[in-house]
């Protein structure tokens, strides 16, 4: 069964399109869990819209910000594989069976995915992970983030290590990430397998910030490497 978790938030110009692409890839069995997170505009009505039984819908009562949106939707997902997903990208054809194939064939817990990188007219501006450097370890995920949960997907099995999100941390998809590279289960597509839709109301930047915020990004990749440990040696 395949889980497909996703944050909303006045995301209506874009969301019909993504919705579509998503459902063209799932059985009747699986379902798309949707978070919203009170938006104001037709969002939700265009998710209602579609009638679809795999569609699951929880709405938040207020504005809880992206992380607690993703953690709902985790926690509540019943799905063998999971995978996440913005509200204005575009999936391709065959994302969810590559991905899951790649896991199943290489027994990890998490598969990543390039990107395309689409603009505002469609148009093709790159791939994604150009900008995130060439390593694809801890080194490079300590110098650049690369995991991005648009591209991401997982097995059930990695939830109790994931949930709950700690405090301070700088987003979801790095958190899920560095659990997968530090359990050594993590396989990597370099197929692009969605378009990433760049515009201006996109809630992360690939725009370079500066030296200090870029310092205490890096403290705080520091910090959950240090909080996996504690998680692990609490349980032994």
């Amino acid at each position: 069964m395949i889980s497909v978790c996703m944050a909303t938030y006045n995301g209506e110009k874009y969301i019909y399109q993504q919705i579509n692409s998503i459902l063209l890839q799932l059985c009747r069995d699986d379902e798309l869990i949707i978070v919203d997170d009170s938006s104001s505009d037709a969002t939700l009505q265009i998710v209602e819209s579609f009638k679809d039984k795999r569609i699951k819908i929880i709405k938040n009562a207020t504005n809880f910000g992206v992380l607690k949106s993703f953690s709902r939707a985790i926690e509540s997902s019943s799905g063998d594989y999971i995978f996440l997903s913005d509200q204005d990208d575009i999936w391709l054809p065959g994302k969810v069976e590559k991905m899951v194939s790649a896991m199943n064939k290489s027994g990890k817990m998490l598969c990543l995915s390039d990107a395309y990188i689409m603009n505002d007219t469609g148009e093709i501006e790159g791939f994604f992970l150009e900008t995130r450097g060439k390593r694809r370890n801890l080194l490079g995920a300590l110098y650049k983030n690369f995991f991005i949960g648009c591209c991401m997907a997982f097995r059930k099995e990695i939830k109790p290590k994931i949930l709950p999100f700690p405090d301070g941390i700088n987003m979801h998809d790095q958190w899920i990430g560095l659990n997968s590279m530090m359990l050594n289960s993590f396989v990597f597509i370099s197929e692009p397998l969605i378009m990433y839709r760049r515009h201006s109301q996109n809630v992360t930047s690939m725009i370079k910030g500066s030296i200090a915020s870029i310092a205490m990004k890096r403290i705080s990749v520091f910090r959950q490497i240090v909080t996996i440990f504690y998680r692990r040696l609490r349980k032994i």
